[in-house]
This record gives structure tokens, C-alpha cells and sequence, in this order.
């Protein structure tokens, strides 16, 4: 059950929206500051990326059937 909860679409785009969150507040105050919110927040952005193309993907699985 955890696997599958971990493997979720749902829980990925969670994960990534709370960083997205997280880091777009360190990014705004601390924009000049290089630090590791500046790599959290490209991940993050990766991971919606990731996310949606997979959504795209089983949509055209659907649309084909």
C-alpha cells in the first residue's frame, strides 16, 4: 500500500507543489543569496514536468482505446 501511495500521481504533484511553495517564499527574500533552495526549486519544477507528461501520456493511452 505505501508503494502504491508513494508511485501516486496525486502524492508527486503534492510533493512538488509544496516545494514549489516552500522555495518560492526562500526565493523571493532571499533572491540574491545563492543557496539550496535555488536547486529545490528547479527539481521541483522537474518533477512537474515529469508529472505531467505522464498524465499526457495515459490520456493518449485513453484517447487511442
Amino acid at each position: 500500500m505505501l508503494k502504491r501511495l508513494v508511485a501516486s500521481r496525486f502524492m508527486k504533484i503534492f510533493v512538488f507543489s509544496a516545494m514549489l511553495i516552500t522555495t518560492g517564499n526562500e526565493l523571493v527574500s532571499n533572491f540574491s543569496e545563492i543557496g539550496a533552495h535555488h536547486g529545490v526549486t528547479l527539481f521541483a519544477f522537474f518533477q512537474l514536468l515529469k508529472t505531467l507528461a505522464e498524465f499526457y501520456e495515459v490520456a493518449d493511452i485513453l484517447e487511442e482505446t
